[in-house]
């Protein structure tokens, strides 16, 4: 049996409705997840704190806890450093 060129477009075009019907009820199903870009932040560890100057510490803001836990240590570190150049009552 031979198909010829017309027997094969016909087949063809006649079965692409029922594929993109098909198409569009399964795309109709499934939810969509719209993604959006967002800064992550990584968490900077306590070298990181131990290394910046007690004169920059106030320009600095935390990001997270532990950050603030960490930023809070280094500046208790900085006031026992000048402790000695405060004056007892």
């Amino acid at each position: 049996m031979r198909v010829t060129l017309a027997m094969l477009i016909t087949f063809i075009g006649c079965s692409l409705p029922c594929i993109a019907a098909d198409a569009d009820k399964q795309s109709a199903e499934l939810p969509v997840v719209k993604l959006k870009p967002a800064v992550r932040t990584v968490d900077r560890d306590w070298r990181f704190f131990q290394s910046v100057p007690c004169e920059n510490l106030s320009r600095f803001a935390y990001h997270s806890e532990a950050e603030k836990k960490l930023l809070a240590r280094r500046k208790a570190q900085c006031v026992e450093r000048y402790k000695a150049f405060i004056p007892a009552r």
